[in-house]
C-alpha cells in the first residue's frame, strides 16, 4: 500500500473520506493524492483557450486551491505525505484516469447513505468508480467511522473468480495487520446447508494456506440485506466484496456491492471481478 487517491468535492462525505484515508495512510505509510474536479463535459486541454481564461473558471480554480490547502494543513493529515491535483472534466472519468496514471493502490471515495434522502442510492459518480476501477475502492459515508482497522470481513460466494480479488484484500489486510473473516450469506432462493457452505469455504481457503481466516455464516432473505444486517450486529472494521463490472447497466440498477455501500454502517471495500 503506497498510494491512496481521494477525490474530494469538500462535502461532508468527502471530508470523512479524507479523515479515514489519513487513518489508513498513517497505518500503512502511504502517500495521498487529493483530487478535485471542476465539472465540464470537456477536459481543460479541450476547452477553447479563451474559455479556460474566463474569470469564472479562474475563480473556481482559486477557490479549489484554497480548499485543498486547508485540507492538506488539517490536523487529520499531519505527518502524511499529500499531493493535490485539480482537473476540469467529468468526475468519474477523471477519477478513473487519474487512478490509472498515478498507479493508485486504493481509491477512497465519499458516498451517500440512507440518511440522505435527497441522494438516492450511492451517487452516480461513486457508482461509476466502483464499477470501473482497476484498484480497490473504499466507499465511505459521512457518518462512517473506522472503529478498528484490525478486521476485514470478506462477504462472498467463494467461487474461483473470488480468489484474485481476495488476494488484494488479503494484501491490504496484512499491511494493516488485520484479521480476516469470511462471511457467507444464505438466502431462501440460493439456500445451501451449513456443511455445503463450509466445504466450499474449505476449498477456497486452500488457496491461502498460510493465512489464518475465520468464518461466519448468516441467513437472510436477500444477500445485500443479509450483509447489512450482519454488519449492524457486528459494526466494526471494514467489509470487503468482489463486484462485477456492470459496465452496461443503467445507473439506477444496483448490484449487491452498491446496495451494501448504501446501507452499510461501516466502510465498504470493493474490487471488480475480472
Amino acid at each position: 500500500m503506497k498510494r491512496i487517491l481521494i477525490p474530494t468535492d469538500f462535502s461532508p462525505c468527502a471530508k470523512n473520506a479524507v479523515q479515514i484515508g489519513a487513518t489508513v495512510a498513517k497505518a500503512t505509510g502511504a502517500e495521498i493524492l487529493l483530487l478535485h474536479i471542476l465539472y465540464s463535459p470537456l477536459g481543460l486541454e479541450k476547452l477553447p483557450p479563451k474559455m479556460a481564461e474566463y474569470p469564472e473558471i479562474q475563480e473556481a480554480i482559486t477557490k479549489a486551491k484554497k480548499s485543498l490547502e486547508k485540507e492538506v494543513n488539517s490536523k487529520a493529515l499531519e505527518g502524511v505525505e499529500v499531493e493535490t491535483q485539480i482537473d476540469i472534466g467529468t468526475p468519474a472519468q477523471n477519477i478513473l484516469a487519474t487512478a490509472k496514471s498515478w498507479k493508485a493502490d486504493l481509491i477512497i471515495i465519499g458516498t451517500h447513505g440512507m440518511q440522505e434522502s435527497d441522494h438516492p442510492f450511492v451517487g452516480s459518480n461513486a457508482q461509476k468508480v466502483i464499477r470501473g476501477a482497476d484498484c480497490p475502492v473504499l466507499s465511505v459515508q459521512k457518518d462512517h467511522k473506522i472503529k478498528s482497522l484490525d478486521k476485514f470481513i470478506f462477504a462472498s460466494t467463494f467461487d474461483e473468480r473470488s480468489v484474485k480479488p481476495f488476494e488484494k484484500i488479503l494484501d491490504l489486510a496484512k499491511s494493516l495487520d488485520a484479521s480476516v473473516e469470511l462471511l457467507h450469506i444464505s438466502t431462501p432462493i440460493n439456500f445451501k446447508s451449513t456443511r455445503t457452505i463450509n466445504s466450499t469455504i474449505d476449498s477456497f481457503t486452500k488457496n491461502f494456506p498460510k493465512s489464518k481466516l475465520s468464518r461466519a455464516l448468516y441467513t437472510d432473505f436477500e444477500v445485500h440485506t443479509g450483509i447489512a444486517n450482519y454488519l449492524e450486529d457486528n459494526p466494526e472494521g471494514i467489509v470487503a466484496l468482489a463486484t462485477r463490472t456492470r459496465e452496461h447497466q443503467p445507473s439506477y440498477t444496483l448490484g449487491v456491492t452498491e446496495s451494501v455501500a448504501y446501507h452499510s454502517p461501516v466502510p465498504v471495500l470493493s474490487l471488480v471481478l475480472k
